[in-house]
């Protein structure tokens, strides 16, 4: 029976099956092309960043797990030396703070028994482990830090750091960086974002020939916006007008790590400053630029201000998974103008103070917080977490609503092209069913069992009827209002 009727179907709606098959296929093709218009995270095809030979000589090395080594303990020295005699009466077990003195922590892995020596520390900072004796100025944003906080007492006290605070309101989040640098009171600025770590003493920035020459030194960044660009500094944007200046096609600028001489530099940190604190806020409002990172050159450039680009393709630093021969980048890697390693800006995974398994303990040993700011630490966090989980559950609401309306659409197009064939199969067997005049010069005459009938005649020779044609049709079983009735045509 069930097949019957299929037959049936299909003999009748042919068309129709074929249309349903097709459009199942299309909307398939459709939706594995697009992904059922679901968000996809940006890519950027940028073969500089692989630059890392999984398979040759330089392959890096596995990583170390927690369940391949163990903790022995932490070894003191005497000499203010990881290297030099051992003090044992400092010596300190797995989990207990170190104490103000140079030494280093030994671990043994578990396989193999072999000790190594890691986390070596001298008495003094890692700043002066690098042998760097710059004067150093710490910028924060009092509705983010209070001034009296532990780490930055700590700095005050024992590292001769001068702590300056930001008084303009406006000046916060990436505005904060052209304040601090326009204000700072020294002659020749080196900026470094507090997640930039420098892996040697800077100190030699200062006297390189190209900051001799120019008076500013800029890092690139990873993108190039006529090759491409996640952001809006390509040729088209609005930016350049805006900014009444043409199109300029180099490396755009990371502004984790800056160089700068502020007399030499007057004219474009003014303007700087006017892009970055000028309401209303055109440039960075309206998204022509992500926060502060190209300000520095665009000022520098539509002052005809002199500056140094370093040559050197930024790297990407991160982890790397030999199981899953994976690569997970967290740092920026930037070189001297020379070629050399010198700046690691941690900027994809930041450090918080909640995160004790990554950054252990502050400086010298000593917890980086007391209880009440361990309190106002997990409670900032708390109210962060909170906001994300808020934003990712809107994300995902968005996301099924859009699904939704997609589907939504798809079926009004679906049922509408079905109304429409189905209208357009209707009109055309109505048309099959019309009676049809073959010709004017005809005479047919038709009858059928019951006592009506049709009769049709044309007389064209007639001058009564010239031009036009006759027809008379009567019959008893068609109407049982009109018995008979007569119309003309007119030709």
């Amino acid at each position: 029976m069930l097949k019957a009727w299929v037959a049936r179907f299909l003999r009748r709606h042919l068309v129709l099956a074929l249309f349903l098959v097709v459009s199942s296929i299309v909307a398939a093709i459709v939706y594995e092309v697009t992904g059922g218009w679901k968000p996809k995270a940006w890519t950027y095809d940028a073969p500089e960043l692989n630059s890392v030979d999984l398979e040759g000589p330089d392959r890096p090395s596995s990583l170390w797990r927690d369940d391949d080594f163990e903790c022995l303990g932490w070894r003191a020295t005497h000499n203010c030396d990881p290297y030099g005699p051992r003090d044992e009466a400092r010596d300190r077990k797995c989990g207990e703070p170190m104490p103000r003195t140079s030494g280093y922590c030994e671990v043994r892995n578990r396989t193999s028994g072999q000790v190594l020596r890691v986390m070596l520390a001298t008495c003094k900072s890692w700043q002066w482990s690098l042998g760097c004796a710059l004067p150093v100025e710490v910028w924060i944003d009092p509705t983010e830090m209070r001034a009296k906080h532990s780490v930055l007492v700590e700095l005050v006290k024992y590292y001769n750091v001068l702590i300056r605070i930001i008084q303009d309101p406006n000046a916060s989040k990436f505005h904060a960086k052209p304040y601090a640098i326009y204000n700072s009171r020294f002659e020749s600025v080196l900026w470094l974002d507090s997640d930039n770590i420098p892996v040697r003493d800077p100190t030699y920035l200062f006297e390189a020939p190209e900051f001799v020459k120019h008076g500013a030194i800029f890092w690139p960044d990873f993108w190039r916006p006529a090759i491409d660009t996640p952001f809006n500094v390509h040729q088209q944007s609005a930016l350049w007008t805006l900014l009444d200046m043409p199109f300029t096609n180099m490396f755009e600028q990371e502004s984790g790590q800056l160089l700068v001489n502020r007399s030499r530099s007057q004219a474009a940190l003014s303007k700087l400053m006017f892009y970055s604190s000028h309401m209303p806020r055109l440039i960075t409002d309206w998204q022509l630029v992500w926060g502060d990172k190209d300000l520095f050159r665009l000022a520098w450039l539509n002052t005809s201000t002199p500056f140094y680009m370093v040559q050197h393709l930024v790297a990407l630093g991160g982890l790397y998974d030999e199981d899953e021969n994976f690569f997970c980048g967290v740092s920026m890697i930037q070189r001297d103008p020379v070629g050399d390693i010198i700046f690691m800006h941690r900027n994809q995974a930041k450090l918080t103070g909640r995160q004790q398994h990554a950054i252990g303990f502050s400086i010298e040993g000593r917890g980086l917080f007391n209880k009440e700011e361990e309190a106002e630490v997990a409670k900032m966090e708390g109210d962060a977490q909170a906001i994300q989980d808020e934003e990712a559950a809107a994300i995902i609401r968005a996301r099924e609503r859009s699904e939704k309306q997609t589907r939504g659409i798809f079926g009004i197009v679906v049922v509408v092209v079905l109304g429409v064939w189905l209208r357009w199969q209707w009109m055309r067997r109505c048309r099959k069913s019309r009676p049809k005049l073959e010709s004017k010069n005809s005479s047919v005459v038709s009858e059928d069992p019951s006592s009506s009938h049709v009769t049709l005649a044309v007389d064209p020779s007639s001058p009564e009827t010239s031009g036009s044609s006759t027809a008379v049709f009567s019959g008893a079983s068609y109407s049982s209002r009109r018995r008979n009735s007569s119309f003309q045509l007119d030709d």
